[in-house]
């Protein structure tokens, strides 16, 4: 998979071709295309785990996924109280947050909404369970 700006990505497309009526198709030729400085669209973005269930799972963070180079975070609450405010840079189009809000204190059980915005001002909302 494609992990961020400046990476590469590696695609390979296959052919099949029959030359003869009523024969199964062989592979007659492959090519391999190359492109470069792939970068995610903040569109795509996903996290994981959800729900987050750190007690249960052992995992500390929540990874977010598919992500460009520059964009922000904000989380808020169900009631649209925002609760944390980051901008984030992410070269490897990933990133990992400790489920804590801005003074670094653990969030509480309950439904969040992550708000993604990149550099060009478009924008991803991801909800998010926590259940500790």
């Amino acid at each position: 998979p494609c992990t961020g700006k400046g990476t590469d990505r590696l695609m390979v497309r296959i052919t099949l071709n029959s030359y003869q009526h009523n024969t199964a198709p062989e592979l007659d030729w492959f090519s391999v295309e190359y492109e470069s400085g792939y970068s995610p669209d903040i569109k795509n973005a996903v996290l994981a785990p959800n729900p987050y269930k750190p007690h249960e799972s052992g995992i500390s963070h929540i990874t977010l996924y598919n992500l460009p180079f520059d964009f922000s975070m904000t989380v808020f609450s169900v009631t649209g109280q925002e609760i944390l405010h980051r901008d984030c840079k992410s070269a490897s189009g990933k990133y990992q947050w400790n489920a804590a809000n801005r003074d670094n204190e653990p969030l509480k059980s309950g439904v969040y909404i992550l708000l993604l915005k990149d550099s060009a001002g478009n924008e991803r909302s991801l909800k998010l369970i926590i259940a500790r």
